[in-house]
């Protein structure tokens, strides 16, 4: 209930998702898209100072995978969006991209397995933009025995504030919105040590695992 009416929310959404693959000796390189629009229609009569709400969504992501030599892949690509939308909980029409490029090498030598990867990003909303300059991942498992693993692993995130954080202004209830244009992005890592236990009893298969 907002002001004592029932709201009933009316949408509309167009999906096109198109996505191809194509393999070529040791190289698998896959193709996707997306065009994504929603919208959302407002009751006129409830709430006549209000506009209908519409987003459009452009993707595209390439991403390749090839086996450079006995044991070592390569997992690398790219991807792009482009966001456009205006709203009744936000002031105004705003316009956003996200860009990336990334790769990442997997290597296996007997019983050891490693990790080396990297991610770059370019986001911008409306005035704003950020670049998270590299993101690295580095990781490293070893067979101890049969069913004994012991790895450790390091990874760096990012995030972009969404519209919806910077400039939604709302009321729900006795909950009030604000908008807050001056967030900027997060970023933060991971780091790990574990080891993974398996076990059969009787028919029975299954793990344990533990990690810091």
């Amino acid at each position: 209930p907002i002001d004592n009416y029932v709201v009933d929310d009316f949408y509309r959404i167009i999906s096109f998702d198109p996505h191809a693959e194509w393999k070529k000796g040791r190289s698998l390189h896959s193709f996707k898209g997306r065009i994504y629009q929603i919208k959302r229609f407002v009751d006129k009569v409830k709430f006549p100072k209000d506009d209908d709400a519409l987003a459009n969504l452009y993707a595209f992501d390439y991403n390749l995978k090839t086996r450079l030599y006995k044991g070592l892949e390569l997992t690398a690509g790219s991807y792009l969006t482009t966001l456009w939308a205006v709203g009744n909980v936000y002031k105004g029409e705003f316009a956003g991209f996200s860009a990336a490029g990334f790769a990442q090498l997997d290597y296996r030598y007997k019983r050891w397995g490693f990790v080396v990867g990297g991610r770059h990003e370019v986001n911008g909303l409306d005035t704003y933009q950020d670049k998270t300059g590299l993101l690295k991942r580095y990781g490293v498992n070893y067979q101890v025995a049969e069913h004994t693993f012991l790895r450790a692993n390091y990874s760096e995130g990012y995030r972009f504030p969404t519209i919806g954080e910077k400039y939604v202004e709302d009321k729900a209830a006795d909950l009030r919105i604000f908008p807050n244009a001056d967030l900027v992005s997060e970023k933060g890592f991971t780091a790990e040590i574990g080891v993974q236990q398996g076990f059969r009893i009787a028919n029975f298969v299954g793990s344990l695992d533990f990690a810091v």
